[in-house]
């Protein structure tokens, strides 16, 4: 997917949607989920993100001129037909720690309004995620040479994770 938006960046068509009617009637929202505090945007790039790339996304975003609303004034400007030109929102899912320590400073510099969704679950059980460090420590037990693990709940039975649809197999286990 990156090469073919580098390669349609390359050709110019990226310019051209940028300034074609259809995109300015149009609010593009963009939704972060993660903000990689170590490695973990290697484990799961489409969920992590690291500082300094989305420190580019936001300088593209100041470069390519785009209005950056809050979620609440780019849907009202979206339903009375008053978009600015080149409007753009940002929303993150989760506002976990990575939020504060990798994001927020961002968009403190750059002032970029931003709607955090906060899942009060976690905000009054600050536990991990099981899905998620689940995952991410299957992946990193990989990394070391590890190519099963062992689940006493499950029994005996050596579970594999030396590769990523093994790993997604034995999770899948887990959470049944």
């Amino acid at each position: 997917m990156e090469a073919t938006l580098q390669a349609a960046a390359g050709f110019g068509v990226t310019r051209l949607i940028l300034n074609s009617r259809w995109r300015s009637r149009r609010l593009l929202i963009l939704c972060y989920h993660g903000f990689s505090l170590h490695d973990e945007h290697n484990w799961d790039p489409e969920l992590f993100i690291t500082g300094a790339r989305l420190r580019r996304r936001f300088e593209h975003l100041r470069e390519s001129r785009c209005s950056v609303l809050s979620l609440s004034d780019g849907l009202e400007c979206l339903r009375r037909g008053t978009l600015p030109h080149r409007a753009v929102c940002l929303t993150v899912d989760d506002g976990f720690y990575d939020f504060l320590a990798v994001a927020y400073p961002l968009i403190q510099e750059f002032a970029f309004p931003v709607t955090v969704y906060v899942t009060t679950y976690h905000v009054e059980h600050p536990l991990p995620v099981f899905n998620v460090m689940s995952s991410y420590l299957f992946w990193k037990a990989s990394l070391v040479g590890r190519h099963e693990i062992r689940v006493r709940l499950l029994g005996d039975q050596p579970l594999p994770i030396a590769t990523r649809n093994a790993r997604l197999d034995t999770w899948n286990l887990l959470k049944t």
